[in-house]
């Protein structure tokens, strides 16, 4: 977007305030009207589809309005760096820019937002802040436009994972000591409000990663830190509405946080319904299938944990035991493998770990079962004997 001109300016505030006032008469002459009379079904599905499209414009109005007057204010601080330095004064230090600048132009062409890779190839450049606090905006956006629930999973995973990108971007330029202006931070708290909100009103089916969650979550609380270490930053990064949006994904982390040790444990319990237990292929897919779910539960309550959440309870922890144990027999009547696969090498990894901060939560038998195919013993090769040569004398 081109920096804008003070005519733009003059214009966008114009309709803006024509925009104000037409919306204020509007609320005028609704309030002048008897609403007693209770709305129809259809009208009041109506008043949702109108409200989630004027909620929508919302988000679109404030990431232009956020665009250009970032973009403004760095042509105000521009426009007072080159008052402050007139042209016709040249210090020592200008002197010597001035012919760094020039023997530059002159040499080869860089690209500083290219960077090379390990492979040799050209790698995409990282898009800086603005760009990413824009597509953060527009993922917001569209959760709240969707008439799908089941999209808004998908669409809520791809925002948190925009704000995620954002946070990380904020807290290094914070840490560097600078800070971000008061639009962009303001546009920032607004659209992670909203996020939150759509986060926490998810229905218990379409949860999110909670990888994500735990990260976002940490990142706002550097942010909180620096707030106050740092000066000139921005109100908006320290307001209570901040820490409000950053508490309710991490409520939602704990309230989820066992879904995949309950979904483990009824798979279990399925499978012993059975009149035979599982073998060849299908043992082999319970295995895999368990070992997976049961990584993943692991690192998820590890990630839970860092947010200090409360740990487990004794029937949710005798749910692990049970599935770890059963894991751990059927692991034992799989064949052991050249190539033990990744899934299992880094469900065991994971569990040893566990078990060093709960010894009495894992079983023994799933370690030492993982561990026979995970490290499988070679066969040791048989020595060869020694012919004993007969020497005369």
């Amino acid at each position: 977007m081109s920096l804008p001109t003070l005519a733009t300016l003059r214009a966008i505030g114009q309709q803006l305030a024509l925009t104000v006032d037409a919306a204020q008469f509007h609320l005028q002459v609704a309030a002048d009207i008897d609403n007693s009379t209770p709305c129809s079904q259809d009208d009041a599905d109506e008043f949702a589809t109108i409200s989630s499209e004027i909620e929508g414009l919302q988000t679109q109005l404030h990431a232009v309005l956020g665009s250009v007057l970032a973009q403004s204010r760095h042509k105000i601080v521009a426009a007072a760096a080159a008052a402050e330095a007139p042209a016709d004064q040249h210090t020592d230090e200008t002197i010597d820019l001035q012919a760094k600048t020039e023997s530059e132009d002159h040499g080869p062409e860089i690209e500083p937002q290219e960077y090379k890779s390990t492979a040799g190839r050209t790698a995409k450049p990282k898009p800086d802040l603005p760009s990413v606090l824009q597509n953060f905006v527009q993922s917001t956006g569209r959760i709240t436009l969707s008439d799908l629930p089941n999209k808004k999973r998908g669409l809520s995973s791809n925002a948190l994972a925009m704000c995620r990108a954002v946070a990380r971007r904020m807290v290094a330029l914070m840490e560097s000591d600078n800070c971000l202006d008061d639009a962009s931070a303001c546009l920032f708290r607004d659209t992670l409000e909203r996020l939150a909100e759509a986060v926490e009103g998810l229905p218990p089916s379409e949860t999110i990663s909670v990888r994500n969650v735990v990260q976002v979550v940490t990142f706002l609380g550097r942010i909180l830190e620096l707030a106050d270490a740092v000066s000139g930053t921005p109100a908006a990064l320290a307001s209570a509405e901040l820490c409000s949006s950053r508490l309710k994904p991490k409520r939602s982390a704990g309230e989820h946080m066992d879904d995949m040790l309950i979904t483990m444990h009824t798979f279990v319990q399925n499978l012993e319904k059975q009149k035979k237990p599982p073998r060849g292929d299908n043992l082999d897919r319970a295995v895999k299938t368990l070992t997976c779910k049961l990584q993943l539960d692991i690192t998820t309550y590890n990630r839970c944990q860092e947010l200090g959440l409360s740990e487990r309870s004794k029937e949710r922890w005798a749910y692990f035991t049970e599935v770890a144990g059963f894991l751990g027999d059927w692991i034992g009547r799989t064949a052991v493998l050249a190539t033990p696969s990744k899934e299992l090498k880094s469900m065991y990894v994971a569990a040893k770990r566990l078990r060093e901060k709960f010894p009495d939560r894992v079983p023994s038998t799933l370690l030492e079962n993982a561990k026979l195919r995970v490290y499988p013993r070679k066969p040791r090769k048989p020595r060869k004997k020694q012919s004993k040569k007969s020497t005369k004398k």
